[in-house]
Protein backbone atom coordinates (compact mmCIF):
# COMPACT_ATOMS: atom_id res chain seq x y z
CA UNK A 1 0.00 0.00 0.00
CA UNK A 2 1.52 3.57 -1.00
CA UNK A 3 2.37 5.14 2.29
CA UNK A 4 1.53 9.10 3.04
CA UNK A 5 2.78 11.60 5.27
CA UNK A 6 -0.04 13.86 6.86
CA UNK A 7 1.54 17.25 8.29
CA UNK A 8 0.53 18.65 11.35
CA UNK A 9 1.54 21.08 14.29
CA UNK A 10 2.09 19.05 17.32
CA UNK A 11 4.79 17.01 19.06
CA UNK A 12 8.26 18.84 17.51
CA UNK A 13 10.52 16.59 19.11
CA UNK A 14 8.94 13.35 18.90
CA UNK A 15 9.26 10.46 16.43
CA UNK A 16 7.40 7.17 15.93
CA UNK A 17 8.04 4.01 14.46
CA UNK A 18 8.68 0.45 15.40
CA UNK A 19 9.76 -1.35 18.67
CA UNK A 20 12.79 -3.82 19.23
CA UNK A 21 13.75 -5.92 22.08
CA UNK A 22 15.86 -4.70 24.57
CA UNK A 23 17.99 -5.60 27.68
CA UNK A 24 17.67 -5.11 30.97
CA UNK A 25 19.97 -2.44 30.87
CA UNK A 26 20.49 0.29 28.24
CA UNK A 27 23.75 2.25 29.10
CA UNK A 28 27.05 1.15 27.68
CA UNK A 29 28.87 3.40 30.65
CA UNK A 30 27.77 4.28 34.07
CA UNK A 31 25.77 6.35 35.94
CA UNK A 32 25.95 9.11 38.17
CA UNK A 33 24.45 8.36 41.52
CA UNK A 34 20.82 9.56 41.95
CA UNK A 35 19.46 11.68 44.79
CA UNK A 36 16.54 10.62 47.35
CA UNK A 37 14.47 13.15 45.43
CA UNK A 38 11.46 11.29 43.65
CA UNK A 39 10.12 12.28 40.35
CA UNK A 40 6.45 13.27 40.48
CA UNK A 41 3.97 13.71 38.17
CA UNK A 42 0.78 15.80 38.08
CA UNK A 43 -1.11 18.52 35.64
CA UNK A 44 -1.42 16.05 32.37
CA UNK A 45 -3.18 18.32 30.34
CA UNK A 46 -4.72 17.41 27.21
CA UNK A 47 -5.70 19.37 23.63
CA UNK A 48 -9.45 18.97 23.07
CA UNK A 49 -10.52 21.25 20.87
CA UNK A 50 -10.67 21.17 17.14
CA UNK A 51 -9.14 23.94 15.84
CA UNK A 52 -6.66 26.75 17.30
CA UNK A 53 -9.39 29.34 17.74
CA UNK A 54 -11.75 27.13 19.95
CA UNK A 55 -11.99 27.97 23.95
CA UNK A 56 -10.48 25.15 25.44
CA UNK A 57 -12.49 22.62 27.77
CA UNK A 58 -11.20 20.38 30.60
CA UNK A 59 -12.30 17.19 31.74
CA UNK A 60 -10.94 13.79 33.09
CA UNK A 61 -9.51 10.43 31.52
CA UNK A 62 -11.58 7.70 30.57
CA UNK A 63 -11.81 5.13 33.30
CA UNK A 64 -8.76 2.67 33.29
CA UNK A 65 -6.70 5.01 31.50
CA UNK A 66 -2.79 4.41 31.88
CA UNK A 67 0.33 6.75 30.34
CA UNK A 68 4.00 5.57 29.95
CA UNK A 69 6.95 7.92 30.04
CA UNK A 70 10.34 8.41 29.26
CA UNK A 71 12.98 10.46 30.56
CA UNK A 72 16.11 12.31 29.66
CA UNK A 73 19.03 14.15 31.02
CA UNK A 74 22.59 12.81 30.28
CA UNK A 75 24.69 12.05 27.25
CA UNK A 76 27.59 9.06 26.82
CA UNK A 77 30.03 9.13 30.37
CA UNK A 78 27.50 11.34 32.19
CA UNK A 79 28.00 14.38 30.14
CA UNK A 80 24.85 17.06 29.03
CA UNK A 81 23.29 17.54 31.92
CA UNK A 82 23.77 21.35 31.76
CA UNK A 83 23.14 21.13 27.61
CA UNK A 84 19.70 21.63 26.08
CA UNK A 85 17.26 18.93 24.79
CA UNK A 86 18.07 20.34 21.02
CA UNK A 87 21.77 20.02 21.56
CA UNK A 88 22.41 16.91 23.15
CA UNK A 89 19.59 14.43 22.08
CA UNK A 90 21.41 12.49 19.66
CA UNK A 91 23.48 11.37 22.03
CA UNK A 92 20.74 11.52 24.86
CA UNK A 93 20.11 8.09 26.37
CA UNK A 94 16.49 7.49 28.62
CA UNK A 95 17.17 7.25 32.11
CA UNK A 96 13.20 6.88 33.16
CA UNK A 97 11.55 4.21 31.52
CA UNK A 98 10.19 0.40 32.34
CA UNK A 99 12.75 -1.52 33.87
CA UNK A 100 10.77 -4.90 34.10
CA UNK A 101 9.63 -4.86 30.41
CA UNK A 102 11.47 -7.37 27.83
CA UNK A 103 10.93 -4.09 24.93
CA UNK A 104 11.55 -0.67 25.77
CA UNK A 105 8.44 1.28 27.29
CA UNK A 106 7.85 4.02 29.14
CA UNK A 107 7.33 4.18 33.14
CA UNK A 108 3.69 3.01 33.77
CA UNK A 109 1.69 6.00 35.64
CA UNK A 110 -2.06 5.21 36.69
CA UNK A 111 -4.41 7.89 38.18
CA UNK A 112 -5.67 6.88 41.55
CA UNK A 113 -9.06 7.42 43.30
CA UNK A 114 -7.72 11.06 44.43
CA UNK A 115 -6.72 11.59 41.16
CA UNK A 116 -3.10 11.49 41.36
CA UNK A 117 -0.73 9.85 39.20
CA UNK A 118 1.25 7.59 40.66
CA UNK A 119 3.87 4.57 39.92
CA UNK A 120 6.06 2.10 41.55
CA UNK A 121 8.87 1.77 42.64
CA UNK A 122 9.57 6.00 42.59
CA UNK A 123 12.60 6.90 40.31
CA UNK A 124 14.37 9.65 41.63
CA UNK A 125 16.27 12.67 40.49
CA UNK A 126 19.98 12.86 39.70
CA UNK A 127 22.30 14.28 42.73
CA UNK A 128 23.61 18.00 42.30
CA UNK A 129 20.65 18.61 39.18
CA UNK A 130 19.90 22.23 40.08
CA UNK A 131 20.79 23.38 36.58
CA UNK A 132 20.48 20.12 34.48
CA UNK A 133 18.11 19.95 31.94
CA UNK A 134 15.53 17.11 31.66
CA UNK A 135 13.45 16.18 28.79
CA UNK A 136 10.14 13.88 29.35
CA UNK A 137 7.68 12.10 26.41
CA UNK A 138 4.65 10.23 27.50
CA UNK A 139 2.00 8.39 25.55
CA UNK A 140 -1.40 6.66 26.24
CA UNK A 141 -2.41 4.11 26.12
CA UNK A 142 0.61 2.37 27.96
CA UNK A 143 -0.40 -0.53 26.24
CA UNK A 144 2.43 -2.60 23.73
CA UNK A 145 -0.37 -4.10 21.92
CA UNK A 146 -1.44 -0.51 21.25
CA UNK A 147 2.14 1.41 21.51
CA UNK A 148 5.61 0.08 20.57
CA UNK A 149 8.61 2.35 21.79
CA UNK A 150 12.16 2.09 20.40
CA UNK A 151 14.67 5.78 19.40
CA UNK A 152 15.87 6.70 16.68
CA UNK A 153 19.29 5.75 17.76
CA UNK A 154 18.59 2.51 18.33
CA UNK A 155 21.81 -0.10 18.20
CA UNK A 156 20.71 -3.56 19.03
CA UNK A 157 22.89 -5.73 21.04
CA UNK A 158 25.87 -8.17 19.03
CA UNK A 159 27.43 -11.18 20.53
CA UNK A 160 26.09 -10.72 24.45
CA UNK A 161 26.42 -6.76 24.40
CA UNK A 162 24.29 -4.01 25.67
CA UNK A 163 21.18 -3.16 23.66
CA UNK A 164 21.38 0.56 23.34
CA UNK A 165 18.98 3.20 22.64
CA UNK A 166 19.40 7.01 22.31
CA UNK A 167 18.53 9.98 20.90
CA UNK A 168 14.38 10.75 20.32
CA UNK A 169 11.56 8.55 21.41
CA UNK A 170 10.60 6.16 18.50
CA UNK A 171 6.96 4.80 18.97
CA UNK A 172 3.58 3.18 16.62
CA UNK A 173 0.03 3.14 17.51
CA UNK A 174 -1.49 0.49 16.02
CA UNK A 175 -5.30 -0.92 15.88
CA UNK A 176 -5.35 -4.95 16.45
CA UNK A 177 -7.80 -5.39 13.67
CA UNK A 178 -6.69 -7.57 10.60
CA UNK A 179 -7.55 -7.93 7.02
CA UNK A 180 -11.20 -8.97 6.52
CA UNK A 181 -11.96 -9.07 10.51
CA UNK A 182 -15.01 -7.62 11.88
CA UNK A 183 -13.81 -4.87 14.29
CA UNK A 184 -14.80 -3.63 17.09
CA UNK A 185 -15.35 -0.56 18.14
CA UNK A 186 -14.97 -1.64 22.27
CA UNK A 187 -10.83 -2.15 21.02
CA UNK A 188 -10.08 1.72 20.08
CA UNK A 189 -8.08 3.72 21.74
CA UNK A 190 -7.80 7.39 22.33
CA UNK A 191 -3.95 7.79 21.32
CA UNK A 192 -2.39 10.53 23.09
CA UNK A 193 1.29 12.25 23.35
CA UNK A 194 3.11 14.75 24.91
CA UNK A 195 6.50 16.00 25.79
CA UNK A 196 8.24 18.15 28.61
CA UNK A 197 11.51 19.22 26.59
CA UNK A 198 13.87 20.62 29.15
CA UNK A 199 12.72 20.55 32.58
CA UNK A 200 14.58 21.11 36.00
CA UNK A 201 14.12 19.61 39.12
CA UNK A 202 13.91 22.85 40.64
CA UNK A 203 11.15 23.52 38.80
CA UNK A 204 9.11 20.82 40.35
CA UNK A 205 6.76 18.17 39.60
CA UNK A 206 6.49 17.08 35.73
CA UNK A 207 3.50 17.97 33.90
CA UNK A 208 1.86 17.58 30.12
CA UNK A 209 0.15 18.79 27.55
CA UNK A 210 -1.35 15.66 25.77
CA UNK A 211 -2.14 15.66 21.69
CA UNK A 212 -5.11 13.27 20.61
CA UNK A 213 -3.63 11.20 17.39
CA UNK A 214 -6.98 9.67 15.68
CA UNK A 215 -9.34 10.90 13.77
CA UNK A 216 -13.34 10.88 16.54
CA UNK A 217 -16.50 10.48 14.69
CA UNK A 218 -19.89 11.00 16.44
CA UNK A 219 -23.14 10.51 15.55
CA UNK A 220 -26.06 13.14 15.73
CA UNK A 221 -29.63 12.73 14.71
CA UNK A 222 -31.60 15.64 14.06
CA UNK A 223 -35.43 15.73 13.78
CA UNK A 224 -37.29 18.27 11.98
CA UNK A 225 -40.24 16.74 11.66
CA UNK A 226 -43.22 18.64 14.13
CA UNK A 227 -45.44 15.75 14.39
CA UNK A 228 -43.69 12.59 14.23
CA UNK A 229 -40.65 11.08 16.15
CA UNK A 230 -38.02 8.89 14.00
CA UNK A 231 -36.85 5.00 15.58
CA UNK A 232 -33.45 4.25 14.25
CA UNK A 233 -32.55 0.42 14.58
CA UNK A 234 -29.44 -0.11 13.64
CA UNK A 235 -26.59 2.13 12.53
CA UNK A 236 -23.17 0.58 10.90
CA UNK A 237 -20.41 2.25 9.12
CA UNK A 238 -18.14 0.17 6.76
CA UNK A 239 -15.27 -0.06 4.59
CA UNK A 240 -11.45 0.21 4.70
CA UNK A 241 -9.36 1.71 7.89
CA UNK A 242 -6.04 3.06 8.49
CA UNK A 243 -4.36 0.42 10.94
CA UNK A 244 -1.05 1.94 11.98
CA UNK A 245 0.47 5.10 12.57
CA UNK A 246 4.20 6.99 13.25
CA UNK A 247 6.41 9.94 13.43
CA UNK A 248 9.02 10.10 11.30
CA UNK A 249 9.81 13.29 11.33
CA UNK A 250 9.46 16.53 13.40
CA UNK A 251 5.64 16.87 12.32
CA UNK A 252 5.35 14.30 9.51
CA UNK A 253 2.88 11.36 9.94
CA UNK A 254 3.14 8.20 8.30
CA UNK A 255 0.07 6.34 7.69
CA UNK A 256 0.53 2.00 6.87
CA UNK A 257 -1.84 -1.08 6.91
CA UNK A 258 -4.79 -1.05 6.65
CA UNK A 259 -8.27 -3.51 8.06
CA UNK A 260 -11.67 -3.62 6.15
CA UNK A 261 -14.88 -4.47 7.93
CA UNK A 262 -18.18 -2.94 9.43
CA UNK A 263 -18.23 -0.96 13.11
CA UNK A 264 -21.57 -1.19 14.87
CA UNK A 265 -22.61 2.22 15.86
CA UNK A 266 -26.34 1.27 17.20
CA UNK A 267 -28.02 -2.32 17.19
CA UNK A 268 -30.86 -1.26 19.51
CA UNK A 269 -33.83 0.64 19.23
CA UNK A 270 -33.33 4.80 19.75
CA UNK A 271 -36.10 7.14 19.55
CA UNK A 272 -36.21 10.78 18.41
CA UNK A 273 -38.94 12.91 19.77
CA UNK A 274 -40.70 15.08 16.84
CA UNK A 275 -38.70 18.21 16.58
CA UNK A 276 -35.69 17.05 18.32
CA UNK A 277 -32.44 18.15 17.34
CA UNK A 278 -28.67 17.46 18.45
CA UNK A 279 -29.48 13.99 20.23
CA UNK A 280 -26.16 11.59 19.81
CA UNK A 281 -26.05 8.42 19.93
CA UNK A 282 -24.95 6.95 22.94
CA UNK A 283 -23.41 3.70 24.84
CA UNK A 284 -25.94 1.41 25.97
CA UNK A 285 -25.51 2.93 29.51
CA UNK A 286 -26.07 6.14 28.57
CA UNK A 287 -22.35 7.60 29.98
CA UNK A 288 -20.77 8.55 26.83
CA UNK A 289 -21.71 8.97 23.44
CA UNK A 290 -20.67 6.65 20.94
CA UNK A 291 -17.11 7.71 19.32
CA UNK A 292 -15.18 6.23 16.81
CA UNK A 293 -11.50 7.01 17.01
CA UNK A 294 -9.92 5.84 13.75
CA UNK A 295 -6.77 6.90 11.37
CA UNK A 296 -7.05 9.05 9.23
CA UNK A 297 -5.43 9.21 5.90
CA UNK A 298 -4.35 11.13 2.54
CA UNK A 299 -5.39 11.33 -0.31
CA UNK A 300 -4.67 12.87 -3.87
CA UNK A 301 -7.07 15.07 -5.40
CA UNK A 302 -7.09 17.43 -8.09
CA UNK A 303 -3.32 18.14 -7.36
CA UNK A 304 -3.71 18.64 -3.69
CA UNK A 305 -3.73 15.99 -0.57
CA UNK A 306 -7.03 15.67 1.36
CA UNK A 307 -7.46 14.21 4.62
CA UNK A 308 -9.98 11.38 4.95
CA UNK A 309 -11.76 8.20 6.69
CA UNK A 310 -10.67 5.37 4.43
CA UNK A 311 -7.86 4.31 2.72
CA UNK A 312 -6.30 5.70 -0.57
CA UNK A 313 -7.57 3.85 -3.53
CA UNK A 314 -10.47 2.17 -2.07
CA UNK A 315 -14.11 3.39 -1.89
CA UNK A 316 -15.27 5.91 0.40
CA UNK A 317 -16.89 4.07 3.71
CA UNK A 318 -20.30 3.83 3.90
CA UNK A 319 -23.02 4.39 6.66
CA UNK A 320 -26.25 2.22 7.03
CA UNK A 321 -29.09 3.13 9.21
CA UNK A 322 -32.48 1.14 9.50
CA UNK A 323 -35.05 3.45 10.82
CA UNK A 324 -38.83 4.28 10.34
CA UNK A 325 -40.45 7.35 10.49
CA UNK A 326 -43.77 7.65 12.55
CA UNK A 327 -46.07 4.64 12.40
CA UNK A 328 -44.42 3.92 8.33
CA UNK A 329 -42.90 0.84 7.14
CA UNK A 330 -38.92 0.55 8.13
CA UNK A 331 -36.62 1.59 5.68
CA UNK A 332 -32.95 0.54 5.24
CA UNK A 333 -30.62 3.36 3.22
CA UNK A 334 -26.82 3.61 2.77
CA UNK A 335 -24.89 6.68 2.55
CA UNK A 336 -21.30 7.17 1.62
CA UNK A 337 -19.37 9.41 4.72
CA UNK A 338 -20.28 13.13 3.81
CA UNK A 339 -17.18 14.56 2.12
CA UNK A 340 -15.00 16.79 4.49
CA UNK A 341 -11.58 16.68 5.81
CA UNK A 342 -11.03 14.11 8.51
CA UNK A 343 -8.37 15.26 10.21
CA UNK A 344 -5.91 13.07 12.92
CA UNK A 345 -6.44 14.99 16.50
CA UNK A 346 -9.72 16.33 15.23
CA UNK A 347 -13.52 15.08 16.67
CA UNK A 348 -16.22 15.32 14.05
CA UNK A 349 -20.07 15.09 14.07
CA UNK A 350 -21.76 12.78 11.96
CA UNK A 351 -25.52 14.78 11.55
CA UNK A 352 -29.12 12.43 10.01
CA UNK A 353 -30.97 15.33 9.32
CA UNK A 354 -34.67 13.81 9.11
CA UNK A 355 -37.70 15.70 7.65
CA UNK A 356 -40.64 14.68 6.18
CA UNK A 357 -39.41 11.40 3.83
CA UNK A 358 -35.91 13.23 3.68
CA UNK A 359 -32.97 12.05 5.22
CA UNK A 360 -29.76 13.77 4.24
CA UNK A 361 -26.05 13.73 5.83
CA UNK A 362 -23.90 16.49 6.68
CA UNK A 363 -20.58 16.31 8.70
CA UNK A 364 -18.54 19.60 10.77
CA UNK A 365 -15.88 19.50 13.34
CA UNK A 366 -16.60 19.69 16.81
CA UNK A 367 -14.60 19.53 20.39
CA UNK A 368 -13.10 16.90 21.93
CA UNK A 369 -15.39 16.86 25.19
CA UNK A 370 -15.17 16.22 28.96
CA UNK A 371 -15.29 12.19 27.93
CA UNK A 372 -12.04 12.06 26.50
CA UNK A 373 -10.40 14.85 28.68
CA UNK A 374 -8.43 15.72 32.32
CA UNK A 375 -6.67 16.96 35.22
CA UNK A 376 -4.16 15.03 33.95
CA UNK A 377 -6.56 18.29 32.57
CA UNK A 378 -7.87 18.25 29.10
CA UNK A 379 -7.39 21.35 28.14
Amino acid sequence: MKKNIIRIFILPTLVLLSAYGCEKSIYSFSVPEFSLRPILFDELQVDVVAKADYDAVSGEFPENSTVGVLGYCLTENNNGGQVEWSTKKTGCYPFLYDENSELLQGLKLSKSIDGGWNYAPLKMWYENDDDYFYSFFAYSPCDPGYFTISTIGYVASEQGGITQYKDAPVATFTLPFDENQQPDRKLLRDAMLANNIDHRSVDGNVGFQFYHMTAGLRFRINNYNQNQPVTISEMTLKGSFNKQMTIESQTDYEISGEYTGAFTILDAPMVIQENTQNKFVVEDDGSSKVSLLLIANLIEEAGTQRPIIGTPGNPVPELTITYQTGDGTAVTRTFDLPTMNYRNGIMHNISFNFLGNSLTLSATETEWDAEYVSDIVFE
